[in-house]
C-alpha cells in the first residue's frame, strides 16, 4: 500500500511528503520486509551491513586511519574488524566520526546522557528510520495522521512567552497532536487533572510518550473518578523508558486499550517494536544488533552514512531472542536497562 492511501488524513501526509522527502519510497521498502522470509531478510541485512561498512572505511577518518594501521584494506573489511565503542569514544573527536564531504547534510543532535553527560553526534538519515516507526505502529491498528496525544518532557519553565505558545498550537495542529508537558504533570494533582479533561476532550486515536508520566495521568484518572474508556483509543505506545508490569496493568485497565512498548534510542530510533502477541521484533532491516559477553547491547546503524554508529553501545543490557514465529525478525527476549542504572545490593547477593 502507498503511503498516501496508508494516511488517515491528507494534509499530514503533505506536510510528511515536504518534511521526509523520502518518505513515500521508504514506505514501500520498510513494508517489504515484513512480508520477507528469514532467509531473505538476513540476505538484505547482509547487504546493507557490508554497503556501510566499506562506505565507513573508507570515508571516516577515525576508521580509515584505524584500518590504514592493521593494514586491512577498506572493500574486504568485517563487522568483527571494528572496535566496539561507547559515547566516550566519540564525545570530543566527533569530527573524526563524520564522513568526508557529508558535513553539509549532516544535523547535530545532542543528548543529554542518563548520567547527565552530554553526547553530541551527527545524522543525515532520517526517512527510511522514520518509516520503520509507523511500521510498528500500524500493526496496532495506528496509521500516520492518527490523533494523538504526546506525553513528553517540553518545558521546566511554566512561563513561556506567546510565540512559543503560537509555535506549540501550530505544531499540534499540523502534527494532528497535543503535546502534555511530562514537567507539568509532575507539579500537582490539579495538572493532572486538567491534562485528562483536555486529553478527553480532544478524543485522540492513541497515547504515545513516557511511561511514567502516561501512567501518573492514569493513576490520576482512578483517583479523581475519571472514566477515559469513551476516549476508544487504539493503543498507548510508550518509549524512552521502561514500562513496568505494575504501570502497564494499570494503563491498560483506565484506558481500556493495550500497551504498546517501543524499544528504541535517539541515535538509532526503533530498534525493535512488539508483534501482535507482544514480543519485541528488532528491526533488523535497519540495526544490526550484538551482544558482548556481559549482555551489553552493540549496535550497527545500517542506513546512516553520514555519521555512521558501528558497533556502537548504548549502555544497555539486552537479550536475543530467537525468531518471532509470523515475522522475520529476530526478538529481544529481554531489556535490563542502562548498565549505569544498575545499583548492586551485595546484602541480597546481588
Amino acid at each position: 500500500m502507498k503511503y498516501f492511501d496508508f494516511c488517515s488524513n491528507k494534509l499530514f501526509w503533505l506536510k510528511e511528503s515536504l518534511a521526509h522527502r523520502a518518505i513515500n519510497d521508504d514506505w514501500g521498502k520498510v513494508f517489504y520486509v515484513e512480508a520477507l522470509s528469514r532467509e531473505g531478510l538476513a540476505e538484505l541485512q547482509c547487504e546493507k551491513l557490508h554497503d556501510v561498512l566499506v562506505h565507513t572505511a573508507r570515508t571516516i577518518p577515525y576508521y580509515r586511519q584505524f584500518f590504514n594501521q592493521r593494514g586491512i584494506a577498506a572493500d574486504y573489511v568485517r563487522l568483527t574488524d571494528f572496535p566496539v565503542i561507547a559515547k566516550k569514544d566519540i564525545r570530543g573527536h566527533e569530527s573524526e566520526f563524520a564522513a568526508d564531504g557529508w558535513s553539509s547534510r549532516l544535523k547535530w543532535t545532542r543528548t543529554s546522557g542518563s548520567t547527565g553527560e552530554p553526547f553530541g553526534f551527527g545524522r543525515s538519515e532520517y526517512d527510511y528510520t522514520y518509516a520503520t516507526l509507523w511500521r510498528g505502529l500500524a500493526r496496532w491498528g495506528i496509521r500516520p495522521g492518527d490523533k494523538r496525544v504526546l506525553v513528553k518532557g517540553v518545558d521546566e519553565n511554566p512561563q513561556v512567552s506567546i510565540l512559543t505558545k503560537v509555535k506549540r498550537r501550530f505544531y499540534g495542529w499540523i502534527n494532528r497532536c497535543i503535546v502534555v508537558d511530562a514537567h507539568f504533570l509532575a507539579r500537582t494533582e490539579a495538572n493532572v487533572r486538567s491534562e485528562l479533561r483536555r486529553i478527553i476532550k480532544y478524543k485522540p486515536d492513541y497515547i504515545h510518550g513516557y511511561a511514567s508520566s502516561i501512567y501518573a495521568l492514569a493513576t490520576g484518572a482512578d483517583k479523581f473518578g475519571i472514566d477515559c474508556s469513551r476516549m476508544q483509543v487504539k493503543a498507548v505506545v510508550t518509549e524512552s523508558e521502561k514500562c513496568h508490569n505494575f504501570q502497564r496493568e494499570v494503563i491498560e485497565r483506565v484506558f481500556h486499550a493495550p500497551v504498546v512498548e517501543n524499544y528504541g534510542s535517539v541515535e538509532f530510533g526503533m530498534i525493535a517494536q512488539p508483534a501482535k502477541d507482544g514480543r519485541l521484533c528488532i528491526n533488523e532491516d535497519h540495526v544490526y544488533v550484538e551482544t558482548t559477553p556481559a549482555g551489553e547491547a552493540v549496535f550497527t546503524n545500517l542506513d546512516e552514512y553520514g555519521f555512521p554508529l558501528i558497533r556502537f553501545k548504548n549502555g544497555d543490557k539486552v537479550k536475543i531472542g530467537d525468531v518471532h514465529d509470523e515475522l522475520p525478525y529476530r526478538t529481544l527476549s529481554s531489556i535490563e536497562g542502562r548498565v549505569a542504572e544498575t545499583i548492586h545490593l551485595p546484602q541480597c547477593g546481588l
